[in-house]
């Protein structure tokens, strides 16, 4: 049976330079090998990291150092499950 989407999060969806960006995962997801992927409006991969998290809460620190201000879309998936949410990146 497949958990609902709401057991995956992340946040804030609202980024702002040098902030991290918390991601909250199903539990079956822990220790599993995740590729999370980063696309911009035109669909283009920006940003990409493959995860093995240890627990279901995990921060990626530098997320927003490489990535200029606008809308993106993060997916991150596992062998079995993906799931993905809209980001938006602010610059001043």
């Amino acid at each position: 049976t497949a958990e609902p989407a709401g057991n995956w999060r992340c946040y804030p969806a609202l980024l702002s330079p040098g902030q991290a960006l918390t991601l909250e995962l199903p539990a079956h997801w822990v220790n599993q090998k995740i590729q999370c992927r980063v696309y911009d409006l035109n669909g283009q991969l920006v940003w990409w990291d493959e995860l093995n998290p240890a627990a279901d809460k995990m921060r990626l620190e530098d997320f927003t150092a490489t990535l200029p201000g606008g809308a993106y879309r993060i997916v991150a998936q596992t062998a079995a499950d993906i799931r993905s949410q809209s980001l938006v990146v602010i610059r001043f």
